[in-house]
């Protein structure tokens, strides 16, 4: 339910990083994984208690860069799904000659290896998942940028607790510490650490929300599809931090209950957020920057004019000017502006319409006026979009994240 692609640096770079340097027994412990590891792909078993000793749980976070997965259940699924007898010839082929006599470094290859071809979306089963992720400028194999286009179901929740991220979605977003972003299933963005900071730390979750969870979820519109709330008090920044932390946990753990666990604590961290927000005196979006905004999208293919905006929801045009800068920081042709190049990205990363088309669909009938809005837009043309954001795995699986670590 979290398709997305991620772009990340070539692995001859990972490699590069996995230098020798010797650790005491954090290097033994490396090796003796990757020698575990190796010995698995030869004989695989899903046998769980032998899965919970395959690779401890804080190595396996720093390999794969996020924290929040059981991974002894993750290779219980890799293990079942289609993929893996590929997977598995590819990985023996590449490391079966090294069996009983890696060295370190070699032996952080081979766990970057494995990281690299298993599928990452499998870290993200179940009706919510939850964990923490680190982008880092010194570690390039953390730092990729994520890009959500095609088709999905799912909400992302963001809270950042250090550095920046900035999320690209026509317009470009920025959350610092103590910001909630939101991301509802209609957004075509991408996000990744911003340039101005060395490090972006983020909690985020992947879930599905119930009807009676919709009013929690009216939080301030940000551009299309994209949520934020800024959370003021250090005491409410640190418990809705506790409350993601504690989810964390349970998902690392094999509590017998750990979706039901999920949905009451995920349920609790979007009433407080809810509550904080309140206190603060800002107001919702207003429903007529609402209503203005849902009649672009239905009418995106259209020239549609500010003027036919103002006048749909019963406004001057300056009144709706006044709103959209009051609720959203921006002009309503920005925000227009913003809408087309979502769906024109989407529609690029996940069709193979010509460019000509996709310029059709948003508003635009000659191509390259499309291109030339486009390029002013994202800094890069269309089909160098499409080629840049469809270099992606089967699937659109996010096979990727893969990290140098340091042996603990």
């Amino acid at each position: 339910h979290a398709s997305c692609i991620v772009v990340i640096p070539c692995f001859d770079h990972c490699l590069a990083e996995a230098t020798p340097v010797d650790s005491g027994n954090g290097t033994q412990q490396t090796i003796s994984v990757a020698e575990s590891l190796l010995h698995w792909y030869q004989s695989p078993t899903n046998d769980l208690d032998t899965l919970k000793n395959l690779m401890p749980q804080q190595l396996a976070a720093e390999v794969y860069c996020v924290r929040g997965v059981n991974f002894a259940r993750f290779f219980q699924t890799y293990l079942e799904s289609p993929e893996f007898g590929a997977i598995q010839q590819e990985f023996l082929e590449q490391w079966h000659p090294f069996s009983g006599r890696l060295t370190y470094a070699q032996a952080q290859a081979l766990l970057l290896s494995h990281a690299q071809l298993s599928d990452h979306e499998l870290l993200y089963r179940g009706d919510i998942a939850v964990g923490q992720t680190r982008a880092q400028q010194s570690r390039p194999a953390s730092d990729h940028t994520t890009a959500y286009h095609t088709g999905r179901t799912a909400w992302t929740l963001h809270m950042t607790t250090e550095g920046a991220g900035d999320y690209v979605a026509g317009t470009e977003i920025r959350s610092t510490p103590g910001e909630l972003t939101l991301l509802s299933p209609l957004s075509s963005l991408h996000f990744k650490r911003s340039e101005i900071v060395e490090e972006w730390t983020h909690y985020w979750a992947f879930f599905e929300p119930p009807a009676s969870w919709l009013d929690l979820l009216d939080w301030p519109l940000c551009t299309y599809g994209v949520y934020r709330l800024k959370i003021e008090k250090d005491d409410d920044r640190r418990t809705l931090k506790n409350l993601l932390e504690e989810m964390v946990s349970l998902g690392e753990s094999s509590d017998r209950f750990p979706q039901r666990l999920l949905f009451n604590l995920l349920e609790q961290f979007f009433i407080r957020a809810y509550l904080a927000h309140i206190e603060t005196g800002t107001t919702q979006t207003d429903a007529r920057v609402s209503a203005a905004c849902e009649f672009m999208e239905q009418h995106i293919g259209e020239s549609v004019s500010v003027a036919d905006i103002a006048a749909h929801c019963n406004l001057s045009e300056s009144r709706l000017a006044h709103l959209f800068k009051a609720h959203l920081g921006q002009s309503v042709k920005t925000f227009q502006d913003a809408l087309r190049v979502q769906h024109a990205k989407r529609l690029l990363a996940t069709t193979q319409f010509s460019i000509s088309r996709i310029g059709e669909h948003v508003g635009y009938s000659d191509a390259a006026q499309f291109s030339k809005f486009f390029r002013r837009g994202m800094s890069c043309s269309p089909r160098a979009f499409r080629q840049e954001f469809t270099q992606s795995p089967p699937k659109d699986h996010p096979r990727s994240a893969t990290s140098t670590f340091s042996a603990t």
